[in-house]
């Protein structure tokens, strides 16, 4: 295996003040905030979905009381005693 054009690789170098530039980026980046009226339309946002997911799913869970009347109109029973 001819490793020969590996020896001619060199070092990059990389352009002055690259490092000051990430920082100043990365400074910017957290300095910028979400507005105050985004930040309260999407907390109300969430709070809305979070409330109408839970009425969804208490309006849509099985109510026992309807179960044990359903089981009993059919003479069905709800134990193992089928084998007794």
């Amino acid at each position: 295996m001819n490793l020969d054009p590996l020896d001619r690789i060199q070092r990059v170098e990389p352009p002055p003040y690259l490092l000051t530039r990430i920082q100043q980026k990365i400074e910017s980046a957290k300095a910028e905030k979400l507005p105050l009226f985004q930040s309260i339309a999407i907390q109300l946002g969430i709070a809305l979905l979070l409330i109408i997911n839970t009425i969804a799913i208490v309006n849509y869970l099985p109510k026992q009381d309807a179960t044990q009347s359903f089981t009993q109109s059919m003479h069905i029973t709800t134990d193992n005693t089928l084998y007794r």
